[in-house]
């Protein structure tokens, strides 16, 4: 949404209206989705740093914004879309919390860490990983398989770097079939001529 660095991605948007009695009906921000991505886009571009890769998990992030009934929904939009970055710029600068807020490093340092808990069996239900639908309630093996397939890239270097501790319970964890699936991903992946992690 913000550029091919910067990415928002919003799981579920719930919209609540207080109207007081007697007004007219709000019109409905819904038809103006594309407006509010665009002026949410412009916002956040103008505060992300350049280069950051850092991927924040924000598991609910709630806003008010106050307009009059016969406010415009392209108006309403941006209204939205302002609030929103607020929003995001001050949990940004309050950092993760352990709990609502999550932030790794970059997207490997992110996969890692599923690619860990899936193999200990801790990543079923857990909100942050809800970006993979059920994959991570499947046995941890076959977790593994399928998420290295979407991202075969970034899984390996996932796993380069990764300490021999972790390295070594995923690894471990992978079937026969599994980990020759994983190398098959790997051969196709952009950086495959990469040192193999299963010689480690």
């Amino acid at each position: 949404m913000v550029s091919a660095e910067n990415r928002l991605h919003i799981g579920r948007q719930q919209v609540h209206y207080r109207v007081a009695r007697g007004s007219a009906r709000p019109p409905a921000l819904g038809v103006q989705y594309e407006a509010l991505q665009a002026a949410l886009g412009e916002r956040l571009s103008a505060g992300s740093p350049a280069g950051d890769k850092s991927v924040w998990l924000i598991r609910r992030l709630d806003v008010r914004v106050s307009v009059g009934v016969s406010t415009t929904p392209r108006a309403i939009a941006k209204a939205v879309a302002v609030a929103v970055a607020g929003a995001l710029e001050r949990t940004f600068e309050e950092g993760a919390d352990g709990d609502n807020v999550k932030r790794f490093p970059d997207r490997a340092a992110y996969l890692a860490r599923l690619l860990v808990d899936c193999a200990r069996g801790r990543a079923a239900d857990r909100w942050e990983y809800s970006g993979f639908g059920k994959i991570t309630d499947r046995p941890g093996s076959t977790a593994i398989r399928s998420i290295v397939a979407i991202e075969p890239d970034v899984a390996l270097d996932a796993l380069m770097r990764m300490g021999p501790a972790d390295l070594r319970v995923v690894l471990t964890s992978l079937s026969p079939a599994d980990a020759g699936a994983v190398l098959e991903s790997f051969g196709t992946a952009p950086g495959s001529s990469r040192t193999d992690p299963f010689e480690a």
